[in-house]
């Protein structure tokens, strides 16, 4: 059984909070961490998502990257529908949860959208698909 847990709520309301070290549930000791995955979404304790868009956009940029590559042997067309469906399964994923993050998270998306459109255009080499460790 894979068990996480965390406390969540603002700053201020967890720097108010006792320490908490471990948890009992159902005969299970449990110890809270800063973040937790649940249905393939990164929460952190402050609800600021940041783990979860930079893992969000790490895996749009590995599979941009890899389109890049087999660009040049595929139709605009067929490249433009697998950007799209790249774009929605990875950016669009449980994006309403993202509702009021932070500007730079932000950027980080946008970012990813704009590689997929100039990968999805370009007929050019991989490299126009930038290090996701540069977000």
């Amino acid at each position: 059984m894979k068990s996480e847990a965390t406390l969540l709520g603002t700053s201020q309301f967890l720097r108010s909070c006792p320490a908490v070290h471990s948890l009992s549930v159902a005969y299970f000791i449990l110890t809270p961490t800063d973040k937790v995955t649940t249905l393939a979404v990164i929460l952190d304790s402050k609800l600021a998502f940041h783990a979860h868009v930079s893992a969000v956009c790490k895996n749009a940029h590995f599979h941009l990257h890899a389109l890049c590559h087999i660009r040049s042997s595929l139709t605009d067309d067929m490249a433009t529908s697998i950007a799209v469906a790249l774009t929605h399964s990875c950016l669009d994923y449980a994006s309403l949860l993202l509702y009021g993050i932070s500007a730079t998270n932000i950027h980080k998306l946008q970012h990813c959208q704009k590689t997929a459109v100039l990968c999805s255009i370009s007929r050019g080499p991989a490299s126009l698909v930038a290090n996701p460790s540069s977000n």
